[in-house]
């Protein structure tokens, strides 16, 4: 099994980088650590139950709160299914926060959050029996907690697509550029972006609000890195698509698209996803 599925640009991020921070030290720990494995929504739905129960016993299975709140958020007849894959035992996958907890821990202690299978959630669970059969009920506050869910991804998804049309002001080679045009200078961008540390340190060191770690001291192992690693890259695979004011996506594609960038911040710094594609 491929522990790492990715498109377009996201590979550049995945593959392999030199000069990476505390590499040797992370590979010999992994020689008695089984490799963590971000799950998302696309392979818990396709897979098989085997396949599922294959990954949560062979591998540290990270869900992140995006994955439970989407199955959350599914259907009846497909929350069923998708819940009755894991292994009926304690704690079948790991739970993650969102990466903006992760980036919170950075600043607390100046420190990255690698390995993010240190900051699951430290409590032993079991889903819910009836999450397998269809007859979970919702609380009202579980409700609550599903819409500001909700509620957040749309204002997230916006400010997506409108930062996105600014990214030409960021890489000026990018200028003029038009979907399906010839991508040489999208993938010189983005080679760029996963290759050039000190790059990605300098807009860090641009944006990053007053009391966040220096820049110094930033490098890959840190959420916040990936975190704009991550965001550079969606953002110039968007005008690929989408040019500026070419195309329209609509609302709820680019909603995924957003959802999946949380999946890859925590995904490359796992070095882990487990996801299928579909055409």
């Amino acid at each position: 099994m491929s522990a790492v599925v990715a498109d377009n640009g996201y590979l550049w991020l995945i593959a392999e980088e030199p000069g990476t921070v505390g590499r040797g030290k992370r590979e010999r720990n992994c020689v008695h650590e089984p490799q963590c494995i971000v799950l998302d929504k696309s392979f818990v739905r396709s897979a098989s139950s085997k396949q599922v129960r294959e990954v949560c016993e062979n591998y540290r299975a990270l869900m992140p709160e995006d994955l439970f709140f989407e199955l959350i958020h599914s259907d009846e007849v497909t929350k069923a299914k998708c819940f009755a894959k894991f292994p009926a035992r304690e704690s079948p996958v790991g739970l993650l926060p969102p990466v903006g907890v992760l980036i919170q821990s950075e600043n607390e202690y100046r420190r990255p959050c690698t390995p993010i299978w240190n900051h699951r959630l430290h409590f032993n669970y079991r889903f819910n029996g009836k999450l397998a059969t269809g007859e979970f009920e919702l609380t009202h506050q579980q409700l609550a907690g599903v819409r500001k869910w909700e509620e957040d991804l749309a204002t997230e998804t916006a400010n997506f697509a409108e930062r996105a049309k600014l990214i030409i002001n960021i890489f000026p080679i990018l200028e003029g550029y038009r979907p399906g045009q010839d991508r040489s200078k999208i993938n010189e961008v983005l080679h760029d972006i996963a290759s050039n540390m000190e790059g990605v340190r300098r807009f860090y060191r641009w944006v990053a609000p007053e009391g966040f770690a220096p820049a110094s001291i930033v490098g890959r192992p840190w959420a916040v890195f990936r975190y704009i690693q991550v965001h550079l890259t969606a953002d110039v695979e968007f005008l690929a698509s989408y040019g500026i004011d070419v195309n329209q996506p609509k609302f709820e594609k680019l909603e995924n698209e957003r959802t999946d960038l949380n999946y890859l911040v925590l995904a490359v710094l796992a070095k882990g996803w487990r996801r299928t594609t579909r055409p």
